[in-house]
């Protein structure tokens, strides 16, 4: 687990909220902050999930 779940819901929350897919720059700051999460648990633990990415 990488401890990156309230950043995650944020995120797709956000998306899910959009009534246009095609919208762009909408849920960036969301984005951001689940993407460095997930890099800094990478940089932590190089093996499992961060072995694919």
């Amino acid at each position: 687990m990488t401890d990156c779940t309230s950043e995650l819901d944020d995120y797709m929350g956000c998306l899910d909220d959009q009534r246009n897919i095609c919208e762009t720059g909408t849920c960036v700051s969301e984005g951001i902050r689940h993407t460095g999460c997930m890099l800094s648990y990478c940089a932590k633990h190089g093996e499992g999930l961060c072995s694919s990415l």
